[in-house]
């Protein structure tokens, strides 16, 4: 998504994203019980889910030092 130029390819690449991405979780889930037993689930569950939301919480500050490269790596 960096490298798009106009908003019309932005919200494309969004759409794209979202629906490549709208399967994830579901799917994690149901590999994840494929492998583990019951009482074994809860466990790997919550740790992906936190891990999850962990990685949400630092992509702010990720997003935030890449719109500070200022032309590093040929970026514009």
């Amino acid at each position: 998504m960096g490298l798009v130029n106009s908003f019309g390819g932005l919200l494309a690449c969004r759409l794209f994203l979202g629906a490549a991405e709208s399967g994830l979780f579901p799917g994690v889930n149901y590999y994840l019980s494929s492998w583990y037993k019951r009482r074994e689930l809860s466990w790997r569950i919550s740790i992906f889910f936190s891990a999850a939301a962990l990685s949400g919480a630092f992509g702010g500050v990720l997003a935030y030092g890449i719109t500070k490269m200022a032309g590093i790596g040929g970026q514009e």
